[in-house]
This record gives structure tokens, C-alpha cells and sequence, in this order.
């Protein structure tokens, strides 16, 4: 009914086909709208717009939800007209409005909604221009209806036709269809209340932009979280503190794009130093992030989505991989393709993304086919300050799932949505409650391959029989008991890749070869290199460098108890094959000419204090040397 007495008031109205096309084309905008999460002001700015332009207000919202559909099924139409505006001859003006104050946060940077915004002005033309001939044929045909027929006269002046016309169509026109035919196409193309409506309204958005900066910052947050993060982020509520410019937000969780069933990190409440004096261009500067006792991995009500997509995995490297040294590396591989997806995050777009030209276009349409066309932006046209910047993010006592009996204290800064355009490159530091855990990165933006990034890692107290457990070392070589530590201390970039030196360091351990009893080492360092892709390094070993601290750290110990061996192996043969007492006096000598100072010393005191039977060892040595060579002629012929 409230439809029909509309349509009916606007075909008996004094709407003049300016006031028609006008509310076509903003109903059509409205309809073709973007979400607000990427276009905050769009439809504050075409509701000011309908507000000040004498446009017809029922028109107007007829339009909106036929446009919607039709915004909905030209979605590909949209975006691929974007791409022509926003990266083609256009894209300089598109990159003005995309970084001015207000135009910011129309959502010009995303492809649907500068390509929507095009054919809605043209479709809303089309569709104004239809409705003004089928109102003008209406009028035309009702006046001369009105002229030419004295029955129509006579029952449109009955009384129940009057009450049935007040019920259907608001009661009678004002004017006759001939002086609707004739009237003026324009009239005053401003509405007065309209304008001073807007005035006030824009006033107010500036006297309480900090109350209105609450939703739509948590509009905005979440969804740039979601962009960097890859993953559904939950954000309950976002709060501020006019006062002291704090920002609370409430009940934040981030899926894990590993495992979407879980949380990468979720935390009861986040409090945030915020500075809104760039909003208007879409720039959300947080000065400070502090999360306490926050947990990773916790299980998730509904599992998240994934937004984006993964890193391709890195080519295998000639080196020795991680399969080749643990029997269990999956586990390891998956936190080093974690690693390196963050890092990939915080450096920035890679260079493909900001390519131009059909390679770039048709990546472009393979994203929004398979994330969807409203979520791909122009983020490479981005200038002046990132989109969002954290300046510095504390995270106190993470209770997360690895080291299991610890937490960890997280402390990031300059971490932001275009690194290129922060004031430092990225730094993240990570200790854990236990001294065992700790890391340094300095990450060098994409965009910038001269720099280099900057890496130092420490693991202590680390168990070696653990350890020892999940090699594959494929050799009777072993550790057992004791600890180790590691640490790695270097620079890597896009030219030069992955060539880290890490340093391991047994301590208070034992080394069991074949053949001889496990050997006491106090502590001994291990050289290693790592080369290659961040999640598919490279490992190599120096050694000559091991050998060499094998011998330093055991080899006095092991050569004695190999001597020891092979001293009482030789004893044996020789008392067998010289037998009867000349032959254990021969394993005596042998044995002192084996063994260690000590027997050679007691040796020459025996000598001294028996001169006088130095004869008959002279004797005896001679038949030793005689038994011995024939014994090694014996085994040689053997052989």
C-alpha cells in the first residue's frame, strides 16, 4: 500500500525531470555502495548529496534496491573496469583520491568500487532518463484524458472515488496532468532544508568524530587486520577515551592460518594509544599496543576463514634439508613456513603485486576469483603514511604452545601495512620466561633490496637426548646426555639470499664412537651454514672445523682409550705367538712402549736399578723384535 500511494504521488506529482534523473543516479550509487569497511564515507557522502540535491526521495530508494541487484551480478563488469581506471591512463587522479583527506575513505583504491561508481552514474542516467519518459507519457495521456472526457470529470468528483484515490494514490492532484505536462524540466536544482541539513550534519561528524570513531575504526581495523593477517580476526567492540586518546578493544581473536580451528592469538582485552589526527585520509596511527596474558592455539568456537593467500613454497635447495637431518621435521617445517609467511607480511607487497600491465591484471583476477572482487585494492598507490601503522606492540606472558613449559614476551614496533613508508623497518624482539628462547629481526621492506635484514637467535638448555631422538644423522655417531645451545648471528636480502652462520655448542655431554666407551666433553662448539629459502633452508656442516673440535674438546680421550685398545689387541697376538714367559715379558714391553710416560719413566727406573741384568733384556728385546716380525710377516702372508 505505501508503495502503490508513492508511486501513485510521484506520477500525480510535480517531480520534474531533473528531480527524477538526480535521484536515479544517487539511487543507483547507493545500490552499487561498497561495505563500509572499505568505504567509510561512501554512503555518508551520497546520502549528503540526496539531502542537498532537490532530488525525489521515493524514486531514489526505488532505485537503491534495484541497483543492489544489479550491482551484485555486474560485480565482474565492476571490477574489471576498475582495473582500467584505477591502473590506466586514470591512474594519477585515482591515486589523488585514493590519498586526499575524506576522498580516503570513499574506497577508491578498491577496484569495484571506482569501476561501480562509473557505471552507476551511467546506469543511473540510463534508468532517470526511462523514468522521466514513462512519467511524461503518463501525464500526457492522463491530461488528455482529463480534457476529452466529461465521465472521467464526472466520477472522479464522486465521493467514494475521492476516498478510494486518498486511500491508494493520497487524495487528489493538486494540479491538473496538463499543467504536470507543461511544467518546468528543472526548477531549483537545490534543496534548502537539504543543505542546511548537510551543514549541520558534516559539523556534527566534526565535533564528535571521536564518538563516531569507535565503529568505524573497528570497521576499518578489522578489516585491514583480516588483509594482513590472512585470516578471520574476531574484534567484539572497539571503545575511546576522548580524555586520554586510549583505545580498548574488547575480545580479539586471530585465526591461525595454519590451522583454522585455532587462535594465533587471543586476548580478553587490548589496550592501544591511538592518534585519529590523519583519519580523514584513512590512516590510523596506533602509538602504543599493550596485550597481557594472552594465549596462542586456543581452540576456536567457529573455525576461521583464510583471506589471501599462502606464500608459494620455496624450490628444495642442493644443501642437506631439514627432512634429511630429522626424522620428525614436519613439525619444524611448518614453524619455519610460518615464519617465513609473517616475514614475507611485514616486508611488504611483493614486487609482482606492484607490477603493472596484463601479467599484473590477470594476478589481479585470480585473486578475485578466488577471494572475491570486493576484497582486491590498488594498495601500491598508497602515499605519504601507511594505512594503518603500529608504532610499538607489547605482548606480556604469552601463554603459547612452543616452549610449551614457558611464555613469552613479545615487543614489535614500526609494524604497518606498507613498510616502505614507515618511519623504521620492522623490528620484533621475543623472549621467553626461562631464558631459553631468544630472538631479534630487524626486516627489511620489499622495497628496498639494498637493505638488508637482520636476524639473531639464541636457544639454550636444550636437552641433546631429545634432540638425538629426532636426528637422522645416519651414522653410529652419538650424544648422549647434557645440553645444547645455539645461535644464530647474521644479515640476509633478496640478492644474496639466506647465508646465516649458526653456531652449536654441546656442553656437559658425552660422545660415544664406535668401539670405545661414551667420552666425557665439558663443551664443544659445532659450525654450521644456513643457505636458501626461509622455509626450505639449506644446512651444511664445517667439517673441518668439527674435526678439529672433536680433537681440541676429546680427542686426547678418545686416542688413549683407541691406544688402550689397540695396546692389549697387540699384547694378545704377541703372547700367542711367542708364547710361555718370553711372551708375557714381550707384551710388558709392548705395553710400554704403547702406554704413556708414566710406564716409560717406571720402565728406565727398572733399567737403572737392574743394571746388571740389562744383558739379558737386551737378549730378550731382540728375540721380542724377532717373534714380532714374524708374527707381521705371519698376518701379511695371511692376508
Amino acid at each position: 500500500m505505501f508503495i502503490i500511494r508513492k508511486l501513485a504521488k510521484t506520477l500525480r506529482g510535480q517531480a520534474k525531470p531533473y528531480q527524477i534523473i538526480t535521484a536515479a543516479i544517487l539511487g543507483t550509487l547507493i545500490g552499487f555502495a561498497p561495505p563500509v569497511g572499505s568505504a567509510p564515507l561512501y554512503m555518508v557522502g551520497v546520502i549528503i548529496l540526496l539531502a542537498i540535491l532537490n532530488a525525489n526521495f521515493f524514486i531514489a530508494t526505488f532505485t537503491a534496491g534495484i541497483a543492489k541487484l544489479l550491482a551484485l551480478a555486474l560485480m565482474p563488469l565492476s571490477f574489471e573496469l576498475g582495473l582500467v581506471l584505477v591502473d590506466g591512463p586514470l591512474q594519477g587522479f585515482f591515486t589523488t583520491l585514493i590519498n586526499a583527506p575524506v576522498t580516503a575513505l570513499m574506497g577508491f583504491d578498491y577496484y569495484i568500487t571506482s569501476g561501480g561508481t562509473v557505471i552507476a552514474l551511467v546506469l543511473g542516467t540510463l534508468i532517470g532518463v526511462g523514468y522521466v519518459k514513462l512519467i511524461g507519457n503518463f501525464r500526457k495521456k492522463m491530461a488528455k484524458v482529463e480534457a476529452d472526457s466529461e465521465k472521467y470529470a464526472d466520477f472522479v468528483s464522486k465521493r467514494g472515488v475521492r476516498i478510494v484515490m486518498w486511500v491508494l494514490f493520497g487524495g487528489k492532484a493538486k494540479v491538473s496532468y496538463a499543467e504536470l505536462a507543461e511544467q518546468k524540466k528543472i526548477g531549483n536544482p537545490i534543496r534548502p532544508v537539504g543543505v542546511v541539513f548537510a551543514v549541520l550534519l558534516v559539523a556534527l561528524l566534526f565535533l564528535v568524530q571521536q564518538f563516531l570513531s569507535g565503529p568505524l575504526i573497528t570497521t576499518l581495523l578489522k578489516g585491514q587486520l583480516e588483509e594482513f593477517h590472512g585470516a578471520t580476526v574476531d574484534v567484539q567492540g572497539v571503545s575511546l577515551d576522548l580524555a586520554s586518546g586510549q583505545i580498548t578493544i574488547d575480545q580479539l581473536a586471530m585465526a591461525d592460518p595454519d590451522n583454522l580451528a585455532t587462535d594465533l592469538i587471543r586476548a580478553n582485552q587490548v589496550l592501544a594509544k591511538i592518534s585519529t589526527s590523519d583519519f580523514l585520509r584513512k590512516r590510523i596511527t596506533i602509538e602504543s599496543i599493550v596485550i597481557d596474558d594472552a594465549v596462542q592455539g586456543a581452540v576456536r568456537d567457529k573455525p576461521g576463514v583464510l583471506i589471501g593467500k599462502r606464500p608459494e613454497p620455496s624450490p628444495p635447495t642442493e644443501d642437506k634439508t631439514l627432512e634429511d637431518w630429522f626424522a620428525k621435521a614436519k613439525t619444524w617445517k611448518d614453524r619455519l613456513d610460518t615464519f617465513r609467511y609473517w616475514i614475507e607480511k611485514l616486508r611488504g607487497p611483493a614486487d609482482e603485486e606492484v607490477a603493472s600491465g596484463e601479467e599484473e591484471k590477470g594476478r589481479l583476477r585470480d585473486w578475485a576469483d578466488l577471494y572475491g572482487h570486493a576484497d582486491v585494492r590498488a594498495a601500491h598507490l598508497i602515499e605519504g603514511a601507511p594505512t594503518v601503522l603500529v608504532k610499538d606492540i607489547k605482548i606480556n606472558k604469552l601463554r603459547a604452545q612452543w616452549p610449551d613449559t614457558e611464555t613469552l614476551d613479545i615487543h614489535a614496533t614500526n609494524l604497518s601495512t606498507h613498510p616502505e613508508l614507515a618511519p623504521d623497518k620492522p623490528r620484533i624482539t621475543v623472549n621467553s620466561s626461562n631464558n631459553t628462547f631468544d630472538l631479534a629481526l630487524a626486516i627489511a621492506p620489499r622495497a628496498f633490496t639494498d637493505q638488508q635484514s637482520e636476524l639473531k637467535l639464541t636457544l639454550r638448555n636444550q636437552s641433546i637426548d631429545k634432540t638425538m631422538s629426532d636426528l637422522d644423522v645416519g651414522s653410529d655417531v652419538a650424544f648422549t646426555g647434557g645440553t645444547w645451545l645455539a645461535g644464530i648471528d647474521g644479515n640476509w636480502s633478496d640478492l644474496s639470499g639466506l647465508d646465516l652462520p649458526l653456531m652449536l655448542v654441546l656442553e656437559n655431554t658425552k660422545l660415544a664412537l664406535p668401539g670405545i666407551e661414551p667420552t666425557p666433553i665439558e663443551r664443544m662448539p659445532i659450525a654450521f651454514g644456513i643457505t636458501g629459502a626461509m622455509d626450505a633452508p639449506g644446512i651444511t656442516i664445517d667439517h673441518k672445523q668439527l674435526m678439529q673440535s672433536i680433537k681440541e674438546n676429546a680427542g686426547n680421550a678418545i686416542l688413549n682409550q683407541y691406544v688402550g685398545k689397540a695396546s692389549g689387541e697387540l699384547k694378545a697376538k704377541l703372547g700367542e705367538a711367542i708364547g710361555g714367559d718370553l711372551g708375557d715379558q714381550a707384551s710388558g714391553i709392548i705395553g710400554g712402549l704403547l702406554g704413556g710416560n708414566k710406564e716409560k719413566k717406571e720402565d728406565e727406573q727398572d733399567k737403572s736399578d737392574n743394571k746388571e741384568e740389562a744383558p739379558k733384556n737386551d737378549e730378550l728385546k731382540d728375540k721380542v723384535r724377532e717373534g714380532l716380525g714374524g708374527f707381521l710377516n705371519r698376518d701379511k702372508k695371511e692376508e
